[in-house]
């Protein structure tokens, strides 16, 4: 395969990160390193979900992802970002001695592809040999116009300064009415996701005890938009403060679509097994499936091999997309558990089905085929 074709089958992963981070609430922005045309981590940027922290770009977040026993092998790797790295990420990949970088887009604001020529002597006999770029900016282009526009809202962003000097004083009770009501039935783009959640919280605590239940009907709609697990919990807790039941059914169909672990735990905490087990058939690829699974199993994998595959798969495959000989290792400890809960399900006949399927699926990652081998899944 030529280096272009490579390299552009790489960076098209990195967007699909970069995409999947800002469906999650962070900027749309993915990287991953590769060695020996094989990916050994990836990162996206998660400054924003869970909590605000400035130093958890992608480029960062990949590098830590990466084997510790790698790094001997730096100079060879190559990192793919959706965004010119910025001067920390830049600095940092030159102190790994990481060998290549392929970007996207180029960041005008604050890529570091500008200082590469005026570096300290100390990097004169490591650090990055190529720099490579922009590509896929066709693409990656409107992901850095997405990025940017939501950096004006971070804590160091442009708006966070024009605003404090605009606002001396707490907006008042009826101002921030006006705004959730704007938010919630006009237009949702008066007010970012994060901007919504400090406005509905600041709301919940200046209500009197006989108004709580004024900020629900913003906790409700802020929960549907965003599908986040914290925004779920808050409104639980304001329904709480307010002297409600439980909230959950007013957000059902939310909650299934966004939190499918939470939808299908309640509907076994209540019996309705045949309920949880459509849902999980359903949602089974959604990224939080994974979280319900042991409860799954408990509940019918036993007499259902088909079920019991499924559910453990969801973890294995997870892990084996974190493209990590460490994720390796723990998906084979996965399958192990599989292997034993078939033989103890009187199923044993489906286990090579599943380790064939998976060699098929994923027989371009050689690091995976051989960590396999080395757990005795693959036949000699």
């Amino acid at each position: 395969m030529s280096t272009k074709r490579r390299d552009r089958r790489f960076m098209k992963r990195a967007i699909e990160i970069a995409l999947a981070s800002e469906s999650e609430g962070n900027l749309p922005i993915g990287s991953i390193i590769t060695l020996d045309d094989e990916i050994i981590a990836e990162g996206n940027s998660a400054v924003l979900e869970p909590v605000y922290n400035p130093g958890r770009h992608a480029e960062i977040m990949a590098i830590r992802d990466v084997d510790t026993e790698l790094w001997p092998r730096a100079a060879e790797m190559t990192c793919y970002t959706t965004l010119e790295p910025c001067v920390m990420c830049a600095g940092t990949l030159l102190l790994h001695g990481v060998g290549r970088v392929v970007f996207g887009a180029h960041d005008t604001l604050g890529g570091a592809g500008c200082t590469l020529k005026h570096l300290p002597a100390y990097y004169d006999d490591g650090g990055v040999y190529d720099w490579v770029g922009p590509l896929m900016p066709e693409v990656c282009a409107p992901l850095y116009e997405r990025a940017d526009a939501a950096f004006e809202d971070l804590p160091v962003g442009r708006n966070q300064w024009s605003e404090a000097e605009n606002e001396d004083s707490p907006l008042a009770l009826e101002d921030l009415f006006e705004k959730l009501d704007a938010w919630r039935r006009e237009n949702p783009q008066t007010l970012g996701i994060r901007r919504a959640r400090e406005h509905i919280a600041e709301l919940a605590d200046r209500l009197d005890d006989d108004r709580r239940d004024d900020v629900l009907p913003y906790a409700r709609t802020l929960f549907e938009r965003s599908g986040y697990l914290k925004d779920f919990r808050a409104l639980k807790r304001y329904a709480r403060r307010a002297g409600h039941p439980d909230p959950f059914e007013d957000v059902e169909e939310a909650v299934r679509e966004n939190l499918p672990d939470i939808w299908i735990r309640r509907a076994l905490e209540r019996g309705n097994r045949q309920a949880a087990v459509d849902c999980w058939y359903e949602f089974e690829d959604h990224r939080r499936a994974r979280h319900c699974a042991d409860e799954m199993v408990a509940a019918c994998g036993d007499e259902d091999a088909e079920l019991l595959i499924s559910c453990r798969l969801s973890t294995v495959n997870y892990l084996i997309g974190r493209r990590a000989r460490r994720h390796y290792r723990k998906a084979c400890a996965e399958l192990r558990k599989l292997r034993d809960e078939l033989g103890r399900a009187g199923a044993a006949e489906y286990w090579h089905f599943v380790i064939d399927d998976i060699q098929t699926r994923y027989d371009s990652r050689p690091a995976l085929l051989d960590e396999l081998d080395k757990a005795g899944f693959v036949d000699s």
